[in-house]
């Protein structure tokens, strides 16, 4: 499988529609963002 690779360089305005997920490559996200996602309750959920 080839992997399509983004320039780290490159940015984008985050939508919240999660299509960035799907993808076959990795997203990076500033830290005060990682944060906020390992501070919040997924599990409310489905």
């Amino acid at each position: 499988m080839k992997l399509r690779l983004f320039d780290e360089f490159v940015s984008f305005s985050c939508a919240t529609c999660t299509a960035c997920s799907n993808q076959p490559w990795r997203t990076l996200i500033e830290p005060e963002k990682t944060r906020a996602l390992d501070a919040h309750d997924f599990s409310k959920y489905p």
